[in-house]
C-alpha cells in the first residue's frame, strides 16, 4: 500500500520522472497524460517503451538498491515511506540500473557467507590440532603444524559439480552429463574425466588423446584450457566465480582428429578380406584404367544399344556418313542424341522403327528453318563457334562408319540436312495426306472436309485452340499435337 501523503504518481518513472504514457521527460509544461493510474504492459512495445511494475519491500540485504530508491525520493520529494511496502513503476533504463544494484548486493552477500563458512572451518581445524598438540610430545606438535599448513594449501571446496561434454567426429550429437568431483584434486578430476570419456567412446583412451577446456554454460567466446595443476587452480577460482553468479560450469573434452583417422584406417585394414598390398595396388590400377565393357551394361542399356544398332542399319545413308531419316527427299541426320531419344521411345512403345517420335527435333522442316537461321546469324556475326559432342559408348553403334566423325573436331553441321524442296504452302488435302504417310495411318485425311467448310488454310492451323480443334473433329490430344507441330513450319 502506498502512503496517502506520498506525491509519487504511478504513471511516471520513479527514478527519472519520465511519463510512461507518452514517454516524454518532464519539461516546463508537463504533458496532459493522467499519471494517477498505473499504465498496463503491452505485448509488443516499441523499443525503449517497455514499463516495469515493481513493489518495494523493506530489506536491509540490498543496500545499493535501497540507496538508489532513496536518492530518487529525495530528488523529486515523493515523501515515500521506506519502512512499509509500496508500489512503483520504472522505465526500461531505470529498471536495468536497479537490477544491476540488486545483483551487486546479492554477490556481496554470497561472498560474505562463503568467507564466514571458510573461517568457521579453519577455526575448527586449528582447534582440533591444538588439542592434539597439548597431549602429544614436541615432535608430534611440529608434525601437526606441518599438517595444518598442508591442509590450508588444499582447496576449500569439498565437491565440484560441473557439466561435461565429449566431442568427437564419431559422435553426431554430443550429450551433456553431470560430473561430481570429490575430493577436489587435480589427479582425481583427471581420473573422473578419463572414465567419462572412455564410457562415452566405449574404448580405452589416454589423456594425451583429447584436450580439456572449460567455460560457463551458454557463454560466448573462447574457453580456457585445463592442462596441468596450475590450470586446475585457475579452474577452481573460475568455478567459484561462476557459482556465485548462479551459473553452471561446463567442461568440454575434444577428442583429437588424428586418433579417429588412425583407428578408421586400422579397422579397415584388419576387417577387409585378405588382400596383400601388391594385390590391392594392382586392383586399384585395374579399376582406374578399366573402360566400359558390354558386361558392365544393364539389361536396359543392352536393349537400347540393340535398338540403336537396328536404327543405324535401317537408316544407313548413301549421301552422308551418318544415318539419316529421309522424308520428302529431305535428310535429317540421326546424331547420338536423336538416336538415343528414338530408341528410348521405341522401348517405351511411343514410336516404331518406321515412325519417329513426335518431338520437334524429328520435324525435318522445322530443323531446316532453324539451320538456315543459324547459318545467317553465323555469317553476320564472325564469332568462333564451339562444337559440343555427345559421346556415348562405342557398342551403341556397331558396324557404323560415323563414330570417328563424331569425335572429329572438323564435324560440319551444315551438311546435316539436304535441301531439295522449297517451303511452299500446301493445300489442306495435301497437308493431311502427308500426315497419314508420316504416321502410316488413314486418320488425318478424314478432317479435310471440316477444315474446308470453315475455310481454314494450313498457315492458320498453328493458331487454333484445342477447343476449336475439337469442334473440327480432332478430339484426341495426340492428333492435335501432331497437326500443330506439322503446321508450325508454315
Amino acid at each position: 500500500m502506498t502512503n496517502l501523503d506520498c506525491k509519487y504518481l504511478l504513471g511516471a518513472c520513479y527514478s527519472c520522472q519520465k511519463c510512461l504514457y507518452c514517454f516524454e521527460f518532464p519539461q516546463e509544461e508537463s504533458c496532459k497524460c493522467d499519471k494517477s493510474k498505473q499504465p498496463s504492459r503491452t505485448k509488443h512495445p516499441k523499443r525503449g517503451q517497455q514499463i516495469y511494475q515493481r513493489t518495494f519491500t523493506p530489506d536491509s540485504s540490498f543496500p545499493k538498491a535501497n540507496k538508489y530508491m532513496s536518492d530518487a525520493n529525495d530528488k523529486f520529494g515523493y515523501n515515500s515511506n521506506f519502512e512499509k511496502t509500496f508500489s512503483f513503476t520504472l522505465c526500461s533504463a531505470c529498471n536495468s540500473q536497479i537490477q544491476r544494484h540488486r545483483s551487486a548486493d546479492k554477490k556481496k552477500v554470497a561472498l560474505n557467507n562463503l568467507s564466514n563458512e571458510k573461517d568457521a572451518e579453519n577455526d575448527d581445524k586449528v582447534g582440533d590440532h591444538q588439542t592434539i598438540s597439548l597431549v602429544s610430545s614436541d615432535t608430534y606438535e611440529e608434525e601437526d603444524i606441518d599438517n595444518v599448513e598442508v591442509e590450508d594449501e588444499d582447496s576449500d571446496l569439498e565437491e565440484i559439480k560441473v557439466q561435461i561434454i565429449v566431442k568427437s567426429k564419431n559422435i553426431k550429437v554430443p550429450i551433456a552429463k553431470t560430473l561430481n568431483i570429490e575430493p577436489t584434486s587435480y589427479k582425481n578430476a583427471m581420473e573422473k574425466v578419463n572414465l567419462v570419456v572412455q564410457k562415452t567412446l566405449r574404448e580405452k583412451i589416454t589423456s594425451k588423446d583429447y584436450v580439456i577446456s572449460y567455460k560457463a554454460v551458454n557463454e560466448h567466446g573462447p574457453s580456457n584450457e585445463l592442462k596441468d595443476e596450475l590450470d586446475f587452480q585457475r579452474f577452481i577460482g573460475e568455478y567459484k566465480r561462476i557459482v556465485l553468479d548462479s551459473k553452471k560450469l561446463s567442461m568440454i573434452v575434444a577428442v583429437k582428429d588424428n586418433l579417429t583417422k588412425k583407428k578408421k584406417l586400422h579397422n579397415k585394414s584388419s576387417d577387409e578380406s585378405g588382400f596383400s598390398s601388391a594385390e590391392e595396388l594392382q586392383y586399384t590400377k585395374k579399376k582406374k584404367l578399366r573402360a566400359i565393357c558390354e558386361e558392365d551394361l544393364s539389361n536396359e542399356e543392352k536393349t537400347r544399344s540393340e535398338v540403336i544398332s537396328t536404327l543405324c542399319e535401317i537408316y544407313r545413308c548413301n549421301v552422308h556418313a551418318t544415318p539419316c531419316f529421309i522424308q520428302d527427299n529431305w535428310h535429317l541426320q540421326l546424331d547420338p542424341a536423336r538416336l538415343q531419344l528414338w530408341a528410348q521411345e521405341i522401348i517405351n512403345k511411343g514410336a516404331t522403327y518406321e515412325v519417329p517420335p513426335s518431338y520437334l527435333t524429328f520435324d525435318v522442316k522445322s530443323s531446316i528453318s532453324n539451320l538456315i537461321l543459324q547459318t545467317q546469324v553465323s555469317q553476320t556475326l564472325p564469332t568462333t563457334s564451339t562444337t559440343i559432342i555427345i559421346q556415348v559408348p562405342s557398342q551403341f553403334y556397331p558396324n557404323c562408319t560415323f563414330q570417328d566423325q563424331l569425335t572429329s573436331s572438323n564435324f560440319n553441321n551444315t551438311n546435316s540436312i539436304h535441301l531439295t524442296s522449297p517451303n511452299t504452302l500446301p493445300s489442306i488435302g495435301e497437308f493431311f495426306n502427308s500426315l497419314d504417310k508420316k504416321y502410316n495411318c488413314n486418320v488425318y485425311s478424314n478432317f479435310e472436309n471440316a477444315f474446308l467448310e470453315e475455310e481454314i488454310t494450313v498457315n492458320v492451323i498453328k493458331d487454333l485452340s484445342d477447343d476449336q480443334l475439337q469442334k473440327l473433329g480432332v478430339v484426341k490430344i495426340g492428333w492435335q499435337k501432331n497437326i500443330k507441330q506439322a503446321a508450325q513450319q508454315f
